[in-house]
């Protein structure tokens, strides 16, 4: 399920922008979302 949302970050350019709450990232996805 996590696999799900991480491609969406990608497309929206905010992985290199949240690489730092990399760990927690899953969890903030779907919040940003």
């Amino acid at each position: 399920v996590v696999s799900e949302p991480l491609p969406r970050v990608e497309a929206k350019g905010l992985k290199g922008m949240h690489h730092r709450l990399s760990p927690p990232s899953s969890a903030n996805v779907p919040f940003h979302v």
